[in-house]
This record gives structure tokens, sequence and C-alpha cells, in this order.
């Protein structure tokens, strides 16, 4: 009998679950499916001489409010069916969003979905700080930068719900921009002192995004 249950056993499949903890700090080089999910456990970011590539089908789950600078280069380039996933692990505890600040670099944002950021409301930190929900363009004019066939929703901020763009020049194209919510100024996007900056906007579809006060 023994026998014929160890032989039961051996036949069920073991599943094992990868996970990638990421620690508060630099990041560079390659995230895989392999190592899918990401586990973030703080504050993150890409050096100004450094690039991360992340791979389609990749998830990046924020543990708490830590925001993902990009000082140097991000390329998150997914698929239809393999999107990339920018997430809080727990969506009562968000996560401070993605903040292309002060950079010159490229960039590219392709098939990806930036969920459930938060910025601080009450305005008394820093304007970077309080604007843009899911993703900031913070004084980056030389920077190329494009966010294509992704969706941003859920996220919530003192201006710039979704998106805020000062002093850059994204391109935003083939987007949802939905659910997002802002206390002040731009549910779904908010803009300031680009006046000379050519910001484009193609093809993409805004929804249900809300402001206590306008926009």
């Amino acid at each position: 009998m023994k026998k014929i249950l160890l032989s039961v056993l051996m036949l069920v499949p073991v599943i094992l679950i990868s996970q990638t903890q990421v620690p508060p700090g630099p990041v560079s080089g390659t995230w895989d499916q392999d190592g899918s999910p990401y586990m973030v456990n703080g504050e993150i970011y890409i050096e100004e001489s450094e690039t991360l590539i992340i791979e389609p089908g990749v998830d990046v789950k924020f543990t708490g409010w830590y925001k993902f600078i990009v000082y140097g280069s991000l390329l998150a380039e997914g698929t239809d069916a393999d999107q990339i996933l920018f997430t809080a692990d727990d969506t009562n505890n968000r996560w401070h969003g993605i903040d292309f600040f002060q950079t010159n670099k490229t960039s590219v944002l392709d098939h990806c979905i930036v969920e459930y950021g938060l910025t601080d409301l009450n305005g008394i930190l820093p304007n970077q700080e309080n604007s843009g929900g899911g993703i900031l363009f913070w004084q980056s004019p030389d920077a190329d930068i494009t966010v294509i066939n992704s969706t941003i929703r859920n996220n919530t901020a003192l201006r710039g719900g979704g998106l805020h763009c000062h002093m850059s020049r994204p391109t935003i194209e083939n987007c949802n921009i939905v659910n997002n919510n802002v206390v002040r100024w731009g549910g779904g996007i908010d803009i300031t002192d680009s006046f000379d900056l050519v910001i484009t906007i193609k093809n993409s579809y805004f929804s249900n995004n809300t402001s206590e006060r306008s926009g």
C-alpha cells in the first residue's frame, strides 16, 4: 500500500511560482517573464546613464507607496497577448506612479497597463510629488518619450489623475486613459508650462475621468 501511495504522489506536478524581490535603489538590465512578478519594496530609479528593459508579460507590483523614477531610459515593450503591468500589490495600499524626471533619454511604454498610482493629495509636498497619478513627465523637454497602445486607469492625484506633463513633450498614441480621479485639475491629463513644446496625442480614448475642481 505504501508503495502505491508513493507512486501516486510522484505523479502530482509541482507548480513553482517565480517571484523577484526588488530592493530600493537603482535598477537596470532586463526584467523577463521568468522572474515575474517583480515585487518592488521601496523607491526605485533608473540612473541617467542606464537602461531598464522590461519584456512582454512581466508584472511589476509595488508593495507600498513607492515611486519609479526614470532619469535614464525605460523600454517596456509588451504585445497584444502579453501586456506589461505596473500596479499596486494591494490596491488599498497604492504606489506612487512612474516619473520621467529631468531626463533627456529615449523611453517607450508599449502595450502597458499603469494602474492604482496615487500622489500626495494635500498639496504640501512639491508639485512633482502631487502630480501625475499614473505617469509624470517632469522637466524633460529633450527626452523622446512614447506611450503607445497602453491603458492608464484607476489612478488618483492632486492634479493630472492619469498623466501630468510639465515642460515635456511626450507622444501618447492609441491609449486608453480611463477611470482616473483628481482633486484639482485634469482628471485624465494635466499639462503645465509646455506652451512652446509639441505634445502629440493621437487616437486616444479618454473616459470616466473625474475632477473635484476642473478639467
